[in-house]
Order: structure tokens, then C-alpha cells, then sequence
């Protein structure tokens, strides 16, 4: 079965909603409401100390492991050096994937998470950037059904 890493800057924000959506823990139809975000494991709790990190979210219905992962601006670097030792101990990294959600961040989404996570400032921070994620949620969903395929054709 496939390991399936949604990666962003902090991993507490894109690449949890992303995650979320590919195990079925957010809608499909509709953007959430601001509770079914914050309701979310790890969004918006990590800090820069749980960058580096990759965090289990849960299995989808094909039997892949998703994870969420911070990476801060290092992105291309932690992939390599993951992959390197993936290699280094004799496994096969063609069934790990990793999914950049940047692409799909906005500008509220930047300043929400500044204010809540870097700033501590979360009761200002968070309407703001959970008006970001409901302004993102379809291009995000648009990234997850995207790369769905992935758990689909993994299947051993």
C-alpha cells in the first residue's frame, strides 16, 4: 500500500485540510463550516517544532497511510533526503508519494496562520484564515481528487 504526505509550510493548515478531504473526514459538496475545521486533528495546533515531522492522519478506503508533514521552505530538501533513506534501508519509495498543497494557499491563509501560529494571536488569526480555507476549499479538493488516483492504483 501507498504513504500518501500532504506538504506544506507549517503542515498545520493546507495539508491537513487536504488530508481530511482524501479520508473522507471533510465534505465533498460543500465548504465546511469554520467548527469542521477546527475540529480537525492537528489544524491549526502545531508549531515550528512539529516542522520536520510526519504526522499520521489516518487510512483511506484502499488501505493507503496519508500523513501531513511542515516543511517550512525546505520542501524539495526533506523529499530528497526522506527518499534517501527510505533507499538507504531497502525500501521502495515509488509508493510514497508526496503532494504539495502551496499551490492552493491564499493570502488570508499566509496572514491567519502568521497571526495564529507565529504570532500566538489565534483569536484573531483564525476567522481570518479559516475565510481563506472556505475561499481555497475547491482548489484544494481539486489538488486531493487529482492525486486520488494514487490510492486507487496502489493496491498491492
Amino acid at each position: 500500500m501507498a504513504k500518501i504526505i500532504y506538504h506544506c509550510y507549517g503542515g498545520t493548515h493546507s495539508s491537513i485540510v487536504a488530508a481530511a478531504i482524501h479520508l473522507n473526514l471533510l465534505p465533498e459538496d460543500r465548504i465546511p463550516t469554520g467548527d469542521e475545521l477546527l475540529n480537525l486533528p492537528f489544524f491549526d495546533k502545531l508549531n515550528k517544532e512539529d516542522h520536520g515531522k510526519i504526522i499520521y492522519m489516518g487510512t483511506d478506503d484502499f488501505g493507503n497511510r496519508v500523513y501531513s508533514l511542515g516543511r517550512r521552505n525546505a520542501g524539495n530538501i526533506i523529499i530528497r533526503a526522506v527518499k534517501g533513506v527510505i533507499k538507504l534501508f531497502g525500501f521502495d519509495s515509488k509508493s510514497i508519494y508526496f503532494i504539495d498543497t502551496m499551490p492552493t494557499v491564499n493570502f488570508y491563509m499566509c496572514i491567519g496562520g502568521i497571526l495564529s501560529r507565529k504570532f500566538g494571536l489565534s483569536s484573531v488569526g483564525r476567522p481570518i484564515l479559516i475565510y481563506g480555507i472556505k475561499r481555497a476549499y475547491y482548489n484544494i479538493l481539486k489538488l486531493v481528487k487529482t492525486n486520488r488516483f494514487l490510492s486507487e492504483t496502489s493496491g498491492d
